[in-house]
């Protein structure tokens, strides 16, 4: 059996096949993981989910900030942008079907048998492996209840900016929602920075990336993520990201990780 993890797709549903096909995937025997944001931006977004549906035993999400958005639209408690392409999604007979199951799909999936862990854009510095899974299950709990709508109406927003065990109620989901979607860079005292989306200067002192940190709480198994379509395909000894922008005409990435070295497959987008 191959384990498989696949960048941000965002709708490139001809690239998913492309590059599914290139890495010879095995719907009844491997696997499949993808980092999030399958949907928006790309012109398929819909086909991405009922492929996903349709082999969902073998396939395994997390959540990123794209199918978040679109949930809450769904909900009609957020506006639409004007860059938005799921609406194929959204005027889709079995709507409601999709979004059901995308609601409880999770923020984090370790995987101890391939020792890596998946999430959309990062794991806080200060978070251990077990903080890391427990903030997630937080989050994952509420998405999952009755309240879902009362904290889609509170999701959005860029404070609380740093960590604490105090934070309570939404403030508290807010900032977990936002490390495992939105996250790219940090200040030097721990504060999140969304003003800056670029390539990550390894030199700086001013802010770093998230995986870049001074202080960040050592997770041994690989820490797989997407999101950062600027950042590229990037490994080393701990992260692997996968985001390479394929929405953006670049590529589409794959990386295989059941075995002691990871391989990277990348198909060129249109």
């Amino acid at each position: 059996m191959a384990v498989y993890a696949v960048g941000d797709i965002q709708g490139c549903y001809k690239e998913f096949r492309r590059l599914l096909a290139d890495i010879n995937f095995r719907p009844g025997k491997d696997r499949l993981m993808l980092v999030g944001d399958l949907v928006n931006r790309g012109p398929n977004s819909l086909d991405v989910l009922r492929f996903v549906l349709d082999h969902q035993e073998r396939i395994s999400i997390v959540l990123g900030n794209h199918e978040l958005h679109m949930l809450v639209a769904h909900e009609n408690i957020s506006t639409y942008r004007r860059s938005d392409t799921f609406f194929d999604v959204l005027e889709a007979p079995d709507c409601d079907e999709i979004m059901e199951w995308l609601r409880v799909q999770p923020l984090a999936i370790h995987d101890k048998e391939h020792d890596f862990i998946m999430v959309h854009a990062g794991i806080y510095p200060q978070w251990t492996l077990t903080d890391c899974l427990e903030r997630a299950r937080e989050v994952e709990s509420v998405l999952a209840g009755s309240n879902y709508r009362k904290f889609f109406k509170k999701m959005y927003g860029d404070k609380p900016g740093k960590w604490s065990a105090e934070l309570t109620g939404h403030s508290r989901l807010r900032f977990i929602v936002n490390t495992f979607t939105r996250m790219r860079f940090l200040h030097s005292n721990g504060k999140l920075d969304f003003s800056n989306v670029g390539k990550p200067n390894f030199k700086s002192k001013r802010v770093y990336p998230w995986f870049n940190f001074p202080s960040r709480k050592e997770i041994k198994p690989k820490i797989v993520f997407g999101h950062w379509s600027t950042l590229g395909v990037y490994l080393n000894e701990n992260v692997i990201a996968l985001d390479s922008g394929c929405c953006w005409g670049s590529s589409l990435s794959a990386a295989r990780l059941d075995s002691d070295q990871v391989t990277i497959t990348q198909i060129k987008c249109r």
